[in-house]
This record gives C-alpha cells, structure tokens and sequence, in this order.
C-alpha cells in the first residue's frame, strides 16, 4: 500500500505539534493560502522544489511498517533539506538504503532511514516541513535570503541527481556482470 501524504492538509501531517502549526498559520498568512484545506503539493516549497525530486527507477529499503508514511515525501524532504547530509547506499538485496547524517557542534550521528523507529520517523515530517515552512517565510523576508535559498535549492537537486545517476549505473552494472 502506497501513502500519499502529498494530498493532505498540512496540519493533517504535522499533527498537534504547536510549533510546526503556528509557523504554518504565519507561512499561510503570508500566501493567503488555508493549511487546513490546500493539500501539500500546492503549497510552494513542495511545488516549486520538493516534486522535483524524481524517485522513479530507485527501489529503497524501507522499515516493515512503510505502509503508515509517505516514504516518498520523507525522502525528498531528506534530500531536499539544508540541515543535514544524506547518502544512497545499495544492500545486499539491490536495495537502496538512505543514510542520513546530522551534525551537531561535538558530532556527526548516522541514522539508517529503514532501521528508525515508528515515532521517530513521525517526528522527523515535523522537523523537515517546519524547516521548509521557515524557508519560505526567510524568503518572503528578504530577497538575499532569497537567491541563498535558490543556490542551495539547485545545489540539492544537482547533488541528488548525482546519486541517483551513480545508483542506477551501479544497479545496471550489478545486473550485468552479477546476475
């Protein structure tokens, strides 16, 4: 079963979180936009950034209770994100595990997407869309703030097509000389 969390009001993703919602209701002021009926994919950081983020051709690793989250959504909030540095790795069973690296002032810490824990991948929609939700509000403010968001925006996605250049090269070549 496929979830499409793209189709849904943000609140209905974000849940009660306070702090999520209230930055919401600021971004939705700003766009005269309503978060409790625009779904997702309308609002601009999904529309004009996130849905470029194409995920076809990459079959990932994912935990056993997938069919409860938008693993698509995740990922390119993951790989659309500034905070945080990711990397595609195969497994043994041709699948793609999505690596996620956090680093903070004394470390780095590695999380494997499909080895996360129910509530912790529940809280990382809300961590990713109040980024985002921050990001549109920096870039209604200033016009600098603008074309910085821009530059690392095409930096991600350029960064992201690599990979996934470099994974189904790997894929293809596994089929061909490993059976």
């Amino acid at each position: 079963m496929v979830v499409d969390f793209s189709n849904k009001p943000l609140n209905e993703i974000v849940g009660n979180d306070e702090k999520v919602l209230e930055r919401a209701k600021e971004m939705a002021e700003r766009l005269h936009i309503d978060i409790f009926t625009v779904p997702l994919k309308e609002l601009p950081f999904y529309k004009e950034y996130l849905r470029y983020f194409d995920l076809n051709g990459i079959r990932f690793q994912l935990p056993l209770f997938s069919g409860i989250f938008d693993f698509d959504l995740l990922i390119k909030l993951i790989a659309g994100s500034h905070s945080n540095n990711y990397d595609l790795i195969f497994t043994e069973n041709r699948n793609i595990r999505v690596v996620i690296n956090v680093s903070t002032e004394y470390k780095t810490i590695q999380k494997n997407l499909d080895e996360l824990e129910l509530p912790q991948i529940a809280r990382m929609y809300n961590i990713y869309l109040n980024e985002f939700i921050e990001y549109e509000l920096l870039q209604n403010d200033n016009s600098l703030e603008k074309n910085i968001l821009l530059e690392y925006k095409k930096m991600n996605l350029s960064r992201f097509y690599t990979k996934k250049s470099k994974i189904i090269k790997t894929e293809f070549y596994k089929l061909l000389y490993e059976g």
